[in-house]
């Protein structure tokens, strides 16, 4: 507290970084950020910031996380696309795969969009081998054939769609055709037809990407798919693309009131501050703290239920800037805090390691307006057993620091009171949520939301198909090229490297890929092979179980083969 006040009577309240994955938007956590003047940073480059950005540009609203297509509404006849979706492997919710094969079994279509030929391909109605970042292409070329044809669903375009922004498009797509974008996803063009008028026709089409949507050009994906659901008129209706209820908590008085990014934090002053402005929402990926740190413009940094030093995009420059210094041997960042259950990376470079509590220690409200959850509900998580003397929840301390440092706002006991208070919005409490068993949902989830609400959460009150911000950089209309990595050095390093995610690693990635002690012999899981397609193993002379070199610019590693289609 004394070092945030001292921060703070210096006008620098904006370089306090808070990094932790968000659980819920109405965490205490983002109250002490708002009231202190700090910001948020997390780690979304695993998920789907890209998606997230163009789906606030396309339709406003809340900034959807995962969202999916909810798989229970999908009818018969309709589409369920999958584009570099691993559900039935990684499992972020058992129901979705349930959900998809009901779908299925009562005549849904499943088709994956997938270099891998996965668990989710083995299911698929049609599975569509696709070229490393050819995503955009493909959905671009399935577009143009719906519009020049005049397939698309014309109440929809007509009533939802933004005056001018079809004729835009459909000027921007005059040689987007199935032809030219074959050449680059590397699909057929008879293909990329077919599935196009198999989408024209069907009762509904979803598309659900998730972490695949992080695959290059990642935003310029999750517009073309954006526009694509919109001339087809799958948002918000059953099978489609479905928008968040959110449910009525209360607020708790005073609000503090959330500082101007736009103005402030390092991100937004820098050299670069416009062009990304134009990116940006109301978090940051992590990788932002290793330039801030350079800038000098980020001085205390507070991480929680993240490892930086270990398993965020080019952590090897985050451990670099964590410890660099000016000339009189002081470090650039001026304190770095973590909060842990077990000593991690990221704890060796803190000035402060204070022990957090588990999941089965603490108190939490869940609220979050993503996931698989669609419409309205709430989750509380409660302690069923006693944390270690000395044990406090992140939540915890920053309540603590708010009373040190903004009273006004943090004029409650503690978490359990203040969730409380959010919870009169509901006309509960958490005794009355315990007696509930910790859940309480309507299990309703309403469509065509946008009617009734007058429109969608955009200036015009409709979906913009055009982005005019970001004319100046090529970026109004999706750029359907393959990812700049995707294509350099392309001679000399002619094969792409694929990761994915499992469901024997899920939750804890990189620490339990490389620990030999949690690896898995029954699951395949005791050596982390290298995939490679047979045809292509034939040509290079590779048999199943070789020991291979494999090596790119940054560097090269001996690793067994594992032939598969």
């Amino acid at each position: 507290a004394g070092k945030l006040q001292e921060l703070r009577d210096r006008g620098e309240a904006h370089k306090l970084t808070a990094s932790f994955f968000p659980h819920s938007i109405t965490d205490p956590k983002w109250r002490f950020l708002n009231a202190y003047g700090g910001f948020i940073n997390t780690a979304l480059p695993h998920c789907d910031s890209a998606k997230i950005v163009a789906f606030i540009k396309a339709m406003g609203g809340v900034p959807n996380h995962h969202i999916p297509p909810a798989f229970f509404t999908v009818p018969k006849g309709g589409i369920m696309i999958m584009a570099g979706r691993h559900a039935f492997g990684c499992l972020d919710d058992a129901s979705v795969p349930r959900d998809i094969l009901e779908a299925k079994a009562r005549g849904a279509i499943l088709v994956v969009l997938d270099p891998l030929f996965t668990a989710d391909a083995a299911k698929a109605d049609w599975w569509i081998p696709i070229r490393p970042s050819g995503d955009t292409a493909l959905f671009t070329g399935m577009t143009h054939h719906i519009v020049m044809n005049g397939l698309h669903n014309k109440s929809f375009v007509e009533n939802w769609v933004r005056e001018g922004d079809f004729e835009r498009l459909k000027d921007y797509l005059a040689d987007k055709t199935p032809e030219a974008m074959s050449r680059i996803c590397d699909v057929p063009a008879k293909d990329i037809i077919k599935l196009a008028e198999m989408c024209a026709a069907a009762p509904s089409v979803g598309v659900d990407s998730f972490k695949g949507i992080m695959l290059g050009q990642a935003m310029d994906f999750g517009h073309a798919w954006t526009n694509f659901l919109a001339v087809t008129g799958n948002i918000d209706n059953p099978g489609g693309q479905p928008l968040p209820d959110l449910t009525p908590l209360a607020p708790v008085e005073p609000v503090p009131p959330a500082p101007n990014l736009h103005e402030r934090g390092w991100h937004r002053t820098g050299p670069d501050k416009d062009k990304f402005a134009k990116y940006s929402f109301i978090m940051e990926p992590t990788w932002y703290q290793a330039q801030a740190i350079k800038n000098g413009d980020l001085k205390v940094l507070v991480v929680a239920e993240c490892n930086p030093a270990l398993t965020e995009m080019g952590q090897e420059e985050w451990r670099s800037a964590a410890t660099m210094t000016d000339s009189k041997g002081n470090y650039l960042l001026e304190m770095l805090v973590s909060y842990e259950i077990m000593l991690s990376e990221t704890s060796r470079y803190a000035d402060y390691v204070l022990p957090d509590k588990t999941y089965f220690e603490r108190w939490e409200l869940l609220y979050m307006p993503w996931w698989y959850n669609f419409g309205q509900g709430i989750g509380l998580r409660q302690p069923v057993v006693e944390a270690p003397e000395g044990c406090r929840h992140s939540n915890e301390v920053f309540i603590e620091l708010g009373k040190r440092l903004c009273p006004e706002y943090f004029a409650f006991k503690d978490d359990v009171e203040f969730y409380d208070r959010q919870l009169t919005g509901l006309g509960l409490s958490v005794k009355k949520l315990q007696d509930l068993g910790g859940l309480w949902s309507p299990g309703t989830l309403g469509f065509r939301k946008y009617e009734k609400a007058g429109g969608f959460g955009t200036p015009s009150g409709k979906v913009h198909l055009y982005w005019e911000d970001l004319e100046e950089v090529g970026q109004a209309l999706p750029r359907v090229d393959l990812a700049p990595e995707y294509r350099v050095d392309a001679e000399q390093y002619p094969y792409v490297l694929l990761s994915y995610r499992t469901i024997f690693h899920q939750g804890s990635g990189q620490w339990t890929h490389n620990n030999p002690q949690l690896r898995d012999p029954v699951g395949g899981f005791r050596d982390n092979p290298l995939l490679i397609n047979t045809a292509t193993a034939r040509k290079e002379g590779i048999k199943d179980g070789d020991l291979v070199t494999l090596r790119s610019r940054s560097g090269q590693v001996r690793v067994r083969a594992k032939c598969t289609e």
